[in-house]
């Protein structure tokens, strides 16, 4: 054990020297960060109103609840960014077992329901969010995708019922 630990410091140094050698004799970082292609934020709105932001969200349900989520367009930086107004589009891959509807006030808002059925085994479909990112006449669409698991309820505690009428012990 006492060798892997000499040798996993020894190398964690050398790499260390090498990155500073590569940022002393290049002037810049050995690795430039690409910008990533514009994309959708998934924000969930709790009840308490606070918010969860999230690029990949998969989120866990139990049977016949719901959430209401919200999605904001960002540039390839991350900024904020506008799409095509009355561009949103969603869609549940698998409906039985969650839907989605678009909040008729704002096409940014939606509210995923899980199936009421009652299940044995957890099962998750996918909600498909696409926009038009081109303001002006062309199409540039982006896409964003909210994995819904949905999991059986399970048991929170014990019912008691009297069965028969309490008795002396020893009549």
């Amino acid at each position: 054990m006492k060798d892997l630990n000499t040798f996993l410091h020894l190398f964690n140094a050398a790499g260390i020297f090498v990155i500073l050698y590569l940022i002393s004799n290049t002037g810049q970082r050995p690795h430039r960060r690409r910008h990533r292609k514009p994309a959708l934020t998934f924000i969930y709105l709790n009840p308490d109103y606070s918010k969860i932001k999230s690029n990949d969200m998969v989120v866990e349900f139990k049977p016949d609840q719901n959430a209401t989520f919200q999605v904001a367009p960002t540039n390839r930086k991350g900024k904020p960014a506008k799409v095509q107004a009355g561009s949103v589009e969603y869609e549940s891959v698998d409906p039985s077992i969650a839907t989605v509807a678009e909040d008729p006030n704002d096409e940014t808002k939606f509210t995923v329901k899980s199936s009421a059925d009652d299940i044995t085994e957890s099962k998750t479909t996918d909600i498909k969010v696409k926009a038009d990112a081109d303001l002006g006449d062309g199409v540039v669409t982006i896409e964003g995708v909210l994995t819904v698991t949905v999991t059986p309820e399970a048991a929170t505690g014990f019912g008691v019922s009297t069965i028969s009428e309490p008795a002396d012990n020893n009549p």
